[in-house]
């Protein structure tokens, strides 16, 4: 995996450096790298050994696998993710020292952690414990620390993501290709696919949207990956169309509607009448097909899902509404789907607004960066609303081990990382940490904050 993969980087267009102010909220975290280039000047992007602090928090594709998959009992596989999380941790305050910041995010959820401890202490509630064990975890390992292993080389994150959800998709065509041929059976495998064909896949996951999410997540990377960089765009165009087939082969309707959101944040981010054009295209063609009935039986499907849903949600706000001050605790029985409302009722609105306003926050902040900063910036807020999305229709908090849970995390760490309280007592970490990232279409700010 960790090849070299040299790019050359387009030349500076107008719609590049000129168009995007310097922003406050946009920059780097330390010195710029020895090996930096600007001015659209070749750049060689490599992944290999001295790229491996940047890749490692993609490995969170692997980690929200562990508890959803076949091969394994899910208890061991949330000891794994669990273990993987404490690992992460150690691992970042090992590569890069205390940080100097203290995202603002990750106050706010340790507000919300802390209102977890006193809805255990009123409650007795023991099934607040695991998230109050693993809470701090996820924010110290994915809104503190990820980030600033990201940032010494981004563009090594996203094709690392990429390549892990490629290889578990290649795995997906694999066992599809041997249930046709030999008869094997798997969860989902061989099911329809939007009421179209029976080519179902999930991989070695047990639900087919825990795959569905984790090939999108890589297939916004690869498309990041194709807009950004140079001689080497065709290979990450094939990695996006490979990862786009398991996305529909899923059949997750969630990860379609995220995907479209997500890729016209991407166009609109490189050129704004780019994303206009996949707008309106991605509404049109939704026009299209509910008024001149294609795919009639997909569409019929995803009503009768939707409304299901809707049930669902009626009945966690009459049980918001009932206890709105304690919550309900995290074994309700109330098949919620959708993460906002699923936090309210598992904690209540004062705990849960908490929770809620922390996303509010990074997403208003992430898209000043995308709007002010560089490319990047409009990848990372990209793939938080993509995320977001997503979770309107399942349900994970942060402090969950699943693949959702995970990456919401870690977006609005890549959101947020420099929009944060400065902390006296930080050390300086180990080398610079500075992003190595193509230049040739919008320069990155510096962040000069006191």
């Amino acid at each position: 995996m960790y090849g070299r993969i040299n790019a050359l980087t387009a030349p500076a267009s107008p719609h590049g450096q000129s168009d995007r102010p310097p922003s406050p909220l946009s920059g780097s975290t330390g010195a710029a790298g020895p090996d930096r280039e600007t001015g659209g000047r070749a750049l060689t992007v490599a992944l290999d050994a001295d790229d491996l602090p940047a890749a490692v928090p993609a490995l969170l594709i692997l980690a929200g696998l562990a508890p959803t998959t076949w091969l394994f009992p899910s208890s061991v596989g949330y000891l794994l993710s669990g273990a993987f999380v404490c690992a992460l941790v150690v691992y970042g305050l090992w590569a890069t020292g205390l940080p100097e910041r203290l995202p603002w995010v990750a106050v706010v959820l340790g507000v919300y952690w802390l209102g977890l401890g006193v809805q255990f202490l009123v409650t007795g509630d023991r099934t607040f414990l695991p998230y109050l064990a693993l809470t701090p975890l996820a924010i110290a390992a994915f809104v503190v620390v990820a980030p600033r292993l990201v940032a010494r080389k981004p563009t090594a994150f996203a094709a690392t993501l990429s390549l892990l959800a490629l290889g578990l998709s290649v795995i997906g065509f694999a066992l599809l290709v041997a249930h046709f041929r030999y008869g094997f059976q798997a969860p989902f495998l061989g099911d329809h696919v939007h009421e179209v064909a029976n080519v179902r896949t999930a991989s070695v996951y047990t639900n087919s949207n825990h795959f569905g999410f984790a090939a999108l997540l890589g297939a916004l990377s690869a498309l990041y990956l194709t807009l950004e960089n140079g001689t080497r765009r065709w290979f990450w165009a094939c990695v996006t169309v490979c990862l786009a087939v398991a996305v529909v082969l899923s059949n997750t309707r969630s990860a379609l509607v995220a995907g479209a959101a997500g890729v016209v944040i991407l166009f609109g981010g490189l050129d704004r009448r780019l994303g206009i054009v996949a707008a309106v295209a991605t509404v049109g063609g939704a026009v299209a097909v509910a008024i001149f009935s294609l795919f009639e039986r997909a569409v019929l499907s995803a009503l009768a899902t939707l409304l299901v849903r809707f049930d669902a949600w009626n009945s966690a706000w009459q049980a918001i509404v009932a206890d709105p001050v304690v919550g309900n605790g995290f074994a309700t029985g109330i098949p919620v789907h959708n993460s906002y409302l699923g936090v309210l009722l598992h904690t209540g609105v004062v705990v849960g607004g908490v929770y809620l306003l922390g996303l509010a926050a990074a997403g208003v902040v992430g898209a000043l960066r995308a709007v002010r900063g560089d490319y990047w910036n409009v990848y990372a807020f990209a793939m938080l609303v993509t995320v977001c999305v997503h979770l309107a229709v399942e349900t994970s908090t942060i402090g969950g081990l699943t693949t959702g849970a995970l990456a919401l995390a870690l977006f609005l760490g890549l959101t947020t990382d420099s929009w944060g309280l400065r902390l006296p007592t930080a050390r300086a970490s180990r080398g610079s940490l500075e992003r190595d990232r193509p230049q040739g279409r919008t320069a990155p700010s510096e962040d000069r904050s006191p």
